[in-house]
């Protein structure tokens, strides 16, 4: 009979353990430390016996309430176990470096795509930082934002090698950081011109709302493509089921029906060409070659103003729908 009773209380010795509930969490101080600077953590579990700690560096800790010293500036998974429930937390601490800095949003920095640039300042204190951006032509600000800004938001319209600089001043210390770029190409649609030299070019347009500068026609797909291009006089939007046309006064759009007829352009046009990928009519005056979104309402209304993309003077327009 003891010996029934002794079972039955380590059975139920065994239960009361297993229910025991036990939570891993906790925290570190400071939240946003400095290369070599001493990482308080503070276990806040509960119901649990032995822990260990993987600080993301290949260092590791048994104590309850450890400190850490992370030698390189980055972004590190600090992992907490409870031994015996092998219950885990991860949390994720950013080691600033105490020398001024400054980042990028992508890895990969290609024509036309929007990249964040982000400046790294120790600054606990909050003294008045001064930054400077330095880019070149090629770099273009996105939103008007000031160079004098912590933080800029930029995108590049050539593949090239670019360098970027931070001039930041902070408590009369002035730092100057350099960083050098590679910006990638981003594949797009290609408008192909001929101009009224026989000179050819090719001309990428993003998504009809950016464009890069015209150069020289340099692929043989394009100069096989532009050599069969004629001038046109009448393009069509199928979808839509519209035509796009010119005449001694202007070009025009009409409904295939031939309804609602529109005056888009007065001035004499040279020739037209459409891209139903772009979403994008292209006409040539003596001022240049024009873009105009297509339009998409009945009565051919539009709220769009042709914009001016190039000084060229087009005799011949082909677009090269493959993405290059």
């Amino acid at each position: 009979m003891k010996h029934c009773s002794y079972i039955f209380i380590c059975l139920l010795a065994t239960l009361v353990c297993a229910c025991k509930k036990v939570s891993v969490d906790f925290t570190f101080s400071p939240s946003q430390p400095v290369a070599g600077e001493s990482v308080s953590f503070t276990n806040l579990s509960s119901g649990g016996e032995d822990y260990s700690w993987l600080f993301g560096d290949n260092a590791s800790s048994s104590d309850k309430n450890p400190s850490h010293v992370f030698k390189q500036s980055g972004t590190y998974i600090v992992t907490l176990r409870e031994s015996k429930t092998k219950r885990s937390i991860q949390h994720t601490i950013t080691v600033r470096d105490s020398v001024p800095d400054f980042s990028f949003s992508t890895d990969s920095i290609c024509t036309f795509q929007p990249v964040l640039l982000s400046a790294c300042v120790w600054n606990p204190y909050n003294h008045a930082v001064q930054y400077e951006w330095i880019i070149s032509d090629n770099i273009r600000l996105l939103d008007e934002s000031a160079t004098n800004s912590e933080q800029i938001t930029v995108y590049c319209t050539r593949a090239v090698e670019e360098v970027v600089r931070l001039h930041i001043t902070k408590d009369g210390v002035t730092t100057d950081v350099e960083k050098n770029i590679t910006v990638h190409n981003t594949p797009t649609p290609t408008l192909l011109i001929e101009d009224t030299e026989n000179r050819q070019y090719s001309q990428h347009i993003y998504k009809g709302i950016y464009w890069e500068a015209p150069c020289a026609l340099n692929y043989t797909e394009g100069q096989d493509l532009l050599a069969t291009a004629t001038t046109n006089t009448e393009v069509c939007d199928p979808i839509e089921n519209k035509i796009y046309y010119i005449t001694e006064s202007g070009l025009y759009v009409k409904n295939s029906n031939e309804t609602h007829i529109v005056l888009l352009a007065s001035e004499q046009v040279g020739t037209v060409a459409i891209s139903l990928t772009m979403n994008c009519l292209f006409f040539s005056t003596e001022e240049g070659v024009f873009m105009l979104p297509l339009i998409h309402t009945e009565n051919n209304r539009y709220t769009d103003v042709p914009v001016k993309i190039s000084m060229l003077k087009a005799t011949k327009m082909i677009i090269d729908e493959t993405e290059r």
